[in-house]
This record gives C-alpha cells, structure tokens and sequence, in this order.
C-alpha cells in the first residue's frame, strides 16, 4: 500500500488505480487514494493549522479553498483555540 500511495518508490513493475498510471499519473491517484499511518504522523513542530495546510497540499486542495477546509475542519474537530499551538503542547 506504500507503494500504491506514492509514498515509496517502486523496484520494477506496473499498477493502476481506476485507469490511471500509479506512475504516470500520481498526483491524479493521489486526489482517489489516501492512507492512514499506523504511527502518529503530528509533527511536534507544525500547528494543526500548518498540518492541515501540508495535508491540504498532499490531496491537491486548490489554494483558494485551503483555508476554507483548515477552518471547518478545525472546528469539526473542537480545535480552533488550538490553532496556531505547537503540536508537542
């Protein structure tokens, strides 16, 4: 799956995600696909804000609409006193 997501390089072969090139075409699978790390993936040096723009980036949010999705999402989940502290507080 850390293949298929783009988060490790390939040895060899060929894959496809809903007839896209998982190597031509990676920045498309990646707006289909997402993966959830089993290990805490919070940067003790970001904000959730700054979190929330690094993923924003990741899934290709166009720039207009990222602050739009941090806002929402932050109060989705109780955090916007949060905002701008360090995660590692």
């Amino acid at each position: 799956l850390s293949i298929l997501t783009g988060m490790y390089p390939p040895t060899s072969g060929e894959a496809s995600v809903f007839n896209l090139d998982m190597f031509g075409e990676l920045d498309e699978v990646r707006k289909l696909l997402g993966v959830c790390p089993q290990f805490d993936i919070l940067f003790d040096l970001l904000t959730p804000k700054e979190h929330l723009e690094l993923f924003c980036m990741f899934k290709g949010v166009p720039k207009s609409q990222i602050q739009k999705e941090i806002n929402k999402t932050l109060f989705d989940v109780d955090l916007e006193s949060k905002r701008n502290s360090y995660s590692k507080t």
